[in-house]
């Protein structure tokens, strides 16, 4: 055996007669063993403390996006039911016949007196409106004479709006009096009905010439006359 310079050589002598001693090989002082030495790199944390299988930011963003879309679009929902509550509250049966008229649907109209009218409504006066039937005869009902008025179901109307005009169907008579028209007023009572030509319109009183031998003059009042038919 050759001696190497620098090279230690250890003895170590065991008692054959004392108690077996089992001894360790000896480690470097103050050095712990680390062991993610002997791990696999890929499974490591990256930089910044994101692991491997980490969902991309670019996908997380697009969630985000989804998400904030989904909670403007149910914002949106409640804020546009909470406008219809609060329109339905504020509706009145002019608001109706304005939404009704605008929408240029076909419409059935039922009087107090029972009388129905089928046809599209047009003008909304400040206590009538004028209804144009499927025979194309004009009408002006008078609104508190109204029973009922049904619509297409899909023509949903709030009537949140409010009629500004101050033409009332006094006006309107005092007009077609002046052109000596033909009419047929209805009154509230079962055999109201004044059919001929308006000759007058005072205060609150209608006068007709009725058509007949002889013919004869009626005076109607106006607060009870229920539509009047026009031609």
């Amino acid at each position: 055996m050759r001696w190497l310079l620098g090279t230690e050589i250890l003895i170590w002598v065991l008692d054959t007669t004392s108690p077996r001693l089992v001894l360790s090989a000896p480690s470097a002082v103050g050095v712990a063993y680390d062991h993610g030495v002997d791990q696999d790199g890929d499974d490591l944390p990256a930089a910044g403390g994101k692991g491997r299988n980490e969902v991309p930011f670019a996908q997380r963003l697009d969630a985000w996006v989804a998400d904030a879309r989904i909670d403007t679009a149910a914002e949106q929902r409640s804020r546009e039911r909470w406008l219809r509550s609060a329109a339905e509250q504020d509706a009145t049966f002019a608001g109706v016949l304005l939404d009704l008229a605008e929408r240029g649907g076909s419409v059935s109209v039922q009087a107090g007196t029972g009388r129905r009218h089928h046809g599209v409504i047009g003008v909304i006066g400040a206590d009538f409106f004028a209804l144009r039937t499927l025979a194309g005869r004009e009408v002006l009902l008078a609104r508190r004479s109204v029973a009922q008025v049904r619509a297409d179901p899909l023509e949903v109307a709030t009537g949140e709006r409010s009629v500004t005009t101050d033409l009332c169907l006094a006006d309107v008579l005092s007009q077609l009096a002046a052109d000596r028209a033909r009419v047929v007023l209805v009154t509230h009572g079962a055999e109201g009905i004044a059919a001929g030509e308006l000759r007058r319109v005072g205060i609150d009183v209608a006068t007709v010439r009725t058509e007949g031998d002889p013919p004869g003059m009626v005076y109607v009042p106006i607060d009870s006359i229920s539509e009047v038919g026009l031609g």
